[in-house]
């Protein structure tokens, strides 16, 4: 549902598909990537 503003999952879901490799260390890496983009609209003030 959408019943939660400003809530951001990061996870596998955005791979179309699951390589032959273990992708556990590119979901932790995406998941760095989110974190500090939102930072940084929280810096700027584009989030609560």
């Amino acid at each position: 549902t959408h019943d939660i503003d400003n809530l951001y999952v990061a996870d596998a879901s955005f791979m179309p598909s699951i390589s032959a490799v273990n992708p556990s260390l590119t979901v932790m890496a995406n998941a760095i990537r989110v974190a500090e983009h939102l930072k940084e609209r929280v810096a700027m003030g584009r989030l609560p």
